[in-house]
């Protein structure tokens, strides 16, 4: 593994009582919306670089949450949170199989965010 490769510190703190932000309680004129049309696309068409794509406008709201997720205790750089929002994502889309034929609100999303960074922590601490 290079010496340089990217990890989060072995002795990470983390809130276990994670809750994200509802996107209800962030000003709507603040949040962007997302690309619709991409986002129901991907999903009915399994098409993962729809579907992330079609989040980028709220990618800053799903980085304050992972950060939030973390704790106080850690902050991680933007590198760090936007592999964790692309983990979380990547998780989403993979679960979005299992999804009634309505999505579920943009909110689910980030309630992959505590995931995602168990699954960071691991194949980083394994590596």
């Amino acid at each position: 593994m290079p010496s340089n490769s990217l990890s989060l510190p072995q002795t990470l703190s983390r809130d276990t009582n994670f809750h994200p932000a509802s996107l209800s309680d962030v000003e709507c004129t603040r949040l962007p919306e997302i690309r619709q049309d991409w986002y129901e696309r991907g999903i009915t068409e399994r098409n993962c670089g729809l579907f992330s794509a079609s989040l980028y406008p709220i990618r800053d709201w799903l980085r304050q949450q992972a950060s939030e997720c973390l704790g106080s205790n850690m902050k991680a750089d933007s590198v760090t949170l936007s592999l964790l929002v692309d983990d979380a994502i990547l998780l989403a889309f993979e679960a979005s199989a299992d999804w009634a034929p309505v999505p579920p609100s943009l909110d689910w999303i980030a309630d992959f965010i505590p995931q995602a960074i168990h699954e960071f922590e691991f194949d980083h601490v394994a590596a």
